[in-house]
């Protein structure tokens, strides 16, 4: 084919056909920016709107600025939400509960089932802030909110502390550049410290409670009263803890609800000199008490001769269910036998331990008392 002068080129219809899909592409790219053009108008009335009414004359007046937190950076939060776009809390929380790689589903089933109602508060109370819309002065509020006001600083501490754990999480595994900044800003945050726990329990009010307990004949109670007192076993290495049969560790303590029993004191762990020797649940160590010297141990167990003992099994075992205690059915327990051999309700079944790691203990339960 060859054009008028005789020469090869192009068709007449090839070049209207070629020009035809020039303008077409114009007309997408004009259509995509009246569309941007429109929502921005929309973001800019919404805005105006907000400002009205919340009587905040910080609008910005030339046509060509569109609102942006960081033009109008000290705007309050409610109005900030209203432009703000990108994953919230709420959507990081979802990711950090569910995403294999975070530390989440490393801890173990009580610690993630204490830190889950955690995050659902924090879900619940500012689910929908917007990542891109949090800065230093937010966190501040959160924190101040959370602790009442310097009235419940361990919980505020809590919340503050799972919430710095979701921005490492959205930094480091999501690689999320608010996060990463949100991360930045916690390293320059000073909250006051909540005050060290200063109670513990006497020798007196853990004999009195060991008195109690055997004259309700809850022998089991005043064995691991007489135990938390005399040695550096926490409460949940004395009475274990109950998990889903689908966590990790073998055990052959199971009941009815299609759960195990896990890292309490086991009668196997008692050797024929009265040596407990027993892995603890704090840090990986193992720790041995001969309970030849810790006289209020061998009261309760009424003799110091080994081969009197059973032979397996936990060694605290509820005289009601004839299995290991739930760690709430023991406190509860405990409370009401410590109330009445005249212990204060300050004391708590955690300041039995001689030693300061008390204080680590039970944190956990710091924050769930506080919520």
């Amino acid at each position: 084919m060859s054009d008028e002068t005789g020469k090869p080129g192009v068709s007449l219809r090839e070049k209207m056909e070629s020009e035809k899909a020039g303008l077409l592409k114009q007309l997408q790219r004009i259509a995509v920016r009246v569309e941007e053009i429109d929502q921005k108008l929309a973001k800019l009335v919404e805005f105006e709107q907000l400002a009205a009414e919340f009587n905040y004359g910080l609008v910005p007046k030339s046509p060509s600025v569109e609102p942006t937190t960081e033009s109008i950076p000290n705007i309050p939060l409610v109005l900030r939400e209203k432009l703000a776009s990108g994953l919230m809390i709420g959507d990081l929380i979802d990711k950090f509960l569910t995403d294999p790689r975070s530390a989440y589903h490393k801890q173990r089933f009580k610690t993630r089932d204490h830190n889950k109602s955690l995050y659902e508060r924090i879900k619940r109370e500012r689910g929908q802030v917007r990542l891109s819309n949090t800065f230093k002065t937010d966190l501040e509020m959160f924190y101040d909110v959370w602790s009442g006001g310097g009235t419940k600083l361990p919980i505020g501490h809590s919340l503050m502390g799972r919430l710095r754990t979701l921005f490492t999480f959205g930094g480091e595994i999501l690689e999320n550049e608010d996060c990463q900044r949100l991360s930045g800003i916690f390293r320059s945050l000073h909250f006051e410290l909540p005050r060290s726990r200063v109670e513990r329990l006497t020798a007196e009010q853990a004999n009195a409670i060991c008195a109690v307990a055997r004259g309700q004949r809850r022998y089991s109670i005043a064995l691991a009263q007489a135990i938390q007192f005399g040695t550096d076993f926490r409460q949940r290495d004395v009475i274990g803890e109950w998990v889903p049969i689908a966590e990790p560790g073998l055990s052959l303590v199971i009941n009815t609800k299609g759960q195990k029993w896990l890292r309490g004191l086991r009668w196997e762990e008692l050797d024929a000199n009265m040596i407990l020797t027993h892995e603890t649940s704090a840090r990986p160590k193992t720790i041995k008490v001969d309970l030849n010297t810790v006289p209020m141990v061998i009261k309760e167990l009424g003799t110091s001769n080994r081969s009197k003992l059973p032979a397996n099994g936990p060694i605290i075992v509820s005289e009601t269910t004839t299995y290991p205690y739930h760690t709430d059915d023991f406190r509860r327990k405990w409370r009401e036998i410590a109330n009445e051999a005249g212990v204060p309700a300050t004391v708590r079944n955690m300041d039995s331990m001689r030693s300061d790691g008390a204080e680590e203990e039970e944190s956990e339960s710091e924050a769930e008392e506080a919520t």
